[in-house]
């Protein structure tokens, strides 16, 4: 096992242990959730404290005695092979940043088992508003020093780039309040020295010093030198957008935001900056004996899961994520799922020339995938493994009433109400639509509307290709991934593409349930359940 602090054991006696997700279900084997007791040791509550007893004692889901209560402890843990529980931190602190729900008590934990760690804290800071960044906070053990850059390296093994703190400012002890427990506001602001900073060398050339202005302006961050890496510094997917849109609106130099992910290094991002053919093949890790896995990417067009998904996904599989043409200057989105599949397919085979190949797709991205392993097949090539994620069966439909404003308003529908719809509508192109969308604060006012254009333009494309597109069976196994959510609603939804797709395929489809919402399981808790079952999956065919 790879265990990050001591096991805490089994049940005692009369008691039962359930380890659940935030919408009370068992988590799968390996899987970080929430501790929960039960059986006859659970207690009825709190003396002349009913408003925690509320809060900590729970009805009981899964017992057939009515009155069973479950005891939430506010503890994370997760089972491991041997029916041992491993305890991982606190869940008292659960914190959103750029719509991923984090658990503060895991990240600790993993801190924690960092060589030369002694105690850890991470907190959600929000220096500058509307930025909320991780900071963790380490004393190391006595006669050890830790840096910044090997704290995050060690980290990255085993957490999604997304849960990775910005800064780590080492502490001689954790400040206490006079009762002793721990003083949050007394936590310093980080400083330069708590940032992965590399050797500096002051930028050269106007483009590299456009470059170095923004991403202190965006990192706030004082100095940034030409060796820096932008996500070892702090940044993350949306903020390499807004890099991406300053650079344009001050330069006029026209890039595309996955530049930044094949070149997050200062300098080499700007040798490259004027080459406007950047390819849409994404390495998220180029390392390991197994075949590669590729993600394509969903009607959006960006294939960022792949790097959530990354660290749950066998450490011997390289991957590649795949993001779609249209988002980049001078390119055209394509509006044909055959032609789409057919130039994905070519990517993959200049990774690997002569398969076996393991392709894979989010939510629209799986009929991607499924029309890449038709034609791999059809040329005679092997697919070891095809998964779509969550991804629905698709009948033809009339694609002449697709356009960009339709596209638009379908784009923002789960943000906005009718009325600002409607409002929205009225407005006579594009451009406006865009600038009312920012006021009402639906879209990010810091993303420019070349942006906002092209990522329309690849929506609308996609949309037009998927609805032209007839699903033809093919004789392999397919396999989907189904989200299983708490609420009736999603899971009758997701009977019907269940159903449609067994209709289709019949025997040659494998269903695999995995906890969470169609947008949840590419994100935590739910991610890491998500890449177990596909390694599990990918290894259970060879």
């Amino acid at each position: 096992e790879d265990l990050v602090s001591i096991p805490i054991g089994r049940p005692i006696a009369n008691t039962k242990i359930y380890i659940l997700d935030r919408h009370l279900q068992p988590v799968p084997l390996g899987v970080t959730g929430e501790i929960y007791v039960g059986g006859a040791g659970v207690a009825r509550g709190y003396l002349n404290r009913p408003d925690l007893t509320a809060e900590r004692f729970i009805d009981h889901p899964f017992a057939d005695e009515a009155g069973a209560r479950l005891y939430k402890t506010g503890d994370l843990g997760r089972y491991l092979t041997d029916g041992n529980i491993e305890y991982l931190g606190r869940n008292d602190f659960q914190v959103k940043i750029r719509g991923f729900r984090i658990e503060l008590g895991e990240i600790e934990a993993r801190l924690a088992a960092c060589d030369g760690v002694r105690e850890a804290i991470v907190i959600a800071r929000e220096d500058q508003p509307g930025d909320k960044r991780l900071v963790a906070y380490v004393v190391p053990q006595p006669g050890r020093e830790i840096s910044a850059a090997v704290l995050r390296a060690e980290l990255a093994t085993t957490l999604a780039d997304y849960m990775l703190p910005g800064a780590f400012v080492s502490l001689d002890t954790l400040p206490l309040t006079p009762n002793g427990k721990l003083d949050r506001n007394a936590l310093p602001t980080p400083d330069q020295a708590a940032i992965v900073v590399r050797a500096y060398e002051a930028p050269q050339g106007p483009t590299e010093q456009a470059i170095a202005e923004i991403w202190q302006d965006l990192l706030g961050i004082e100095r940034i030198g030409r060796h820096d890496h932008f996500f070892e510094l702090g940044g993350h997917s949306l903020m390499a957008v807004l890099a991406t849109s300053r650079l344009r609106n001050t330069t006029k130099l026209d890039i595309h935001v996955r530049q930044v992910f094949l070149t997050p290094i200062l300098s080499e991002l700007a040798k490259t900056i004027h080459n406007t053919k950047t390819s849409i093949l994404i390495p998220v890790r180029e390392t390991g004996s197994n075949a590669p896995i590729f993600f394509i990417h969903p009607i959006g067009g960006e294939a960022d899961y792949a790097r959530v998904i990354e660290p749950y996904i066998d450490i011997s599989s390289p991957i590649y994520g795949i993001s779609a043409y249209g988002m980049g200057p001078g390119e055209t989105p394509l509006e044909s799922v055959e032609l789409i599949a057919e130039r994905y397919f070519q990517l993959i085979k200049s990774v690997n020339r002569d398969g076996p190949y393991i392709v894979i797709g989010y939510s629209s991205g799986g009929i991607l995938a499924y029309e890449i392993a038709r034609q791999a097949l059809r040329s005679g090539s092997k697919i070891k493994f095809l998964g779509l994620l969550d991804t629905a069966h698709r009948a033809p439909t009339d694609c002449h009433t697709i356009n960009e404003t339709q596209t638009l308003i379908d784009w923002l529908r789960n943000e906005a109400h009718d009325i600002e719809l409607k409002e929205i509508i009225a407005q006579d192109n594009i451009e406006k639509m865009f600038d009312m969308s920012k006021d009402m604060g639906l879209i990010t006012r810091d993303v420019d509307n070349i942006t906002l254009k092209r990522y329309l333009g690849v929506r609308t494309g996609m949309s037009k290709a998927l609805s032209k597109y007839k699903l033809e069976k093919i004789a392999i196994q397919v396999n989907l991934f189904s989200a299983i959510d708490a609420e009736e609603k999603s899971n009758i939804i997701n009977s019907h593409i269940k159903n449609s797709w067994t209709r289709l395929l019949a025997s040659n489809l494998n269903i695999i349930d995995v906890c969470g919402t169609h947008d949840s399981i590419i994100s935590l808790p739910h991610v890491q359940n998500l890449g177990i079952e596909i390694s599990k999956a990918i290894r259970s065919v060879d």
